[in-house]
């Protein structure tokens, strides 16, 4: 089971490495001649890094496709029988979809980021959530 906590800091070592990415709106892609696929997006970083099991499932199933936020993937996994362990938070998951949506439309992994931290706030904020 991955807390939130995990996955900010899987995050963070994800975007520190590659700050200035602009990835494909894709979570993954197949290397010509290879039998695996490569994460892509920064959300397909995060679950190879954190969940490698249920990234092959969602290579070897194709849950995803081109463009669709986090919430609709974990959504798609779900439907074969796959969970994510940080998918239960809610406020979390929506962040992800802000970091997706944001790298999707052209920003830098760093600045995608920037916007799920102060999504992420927010949300806490209303919740009444203290860090």
């Amino acid at each position: 089971m991955h807390s939130r906590a995990d996955v900010l800091a899987a995050l963070e070592d994800i975007i520190s490495a590659a700050p200035e990415t602009v990835a494909e709106c894709t979570y993954f892609e197949w290397e010509p001649g290879s039998t695996e696929a490569t994460p892509v997006c920064v959300v397909g970083h995060l679950i190879n890094r954190l969940e490698p099991s249920t990234f092959q499932v969602m290579t070897e199933a194709d849950v995803t496709s081109e463009g669709e936020v986090a919430g609709v993937v974990i959504e798609n996994l779900r439907q074969v029988g796959i969970h994510l362990s940080f998918e239960n938070d809610r406020d979390l998951i929506f962040a992800l979809g802000v970091l997706q949506g944001e790298q999707d439309q052209g920003s830098t992994w760093a600045e995608a980021y920037k916007s799920f931290k102060t999504t992420l706030a927010q949300l806490d904020r209303n919740a009444g959530v203290t860090s």
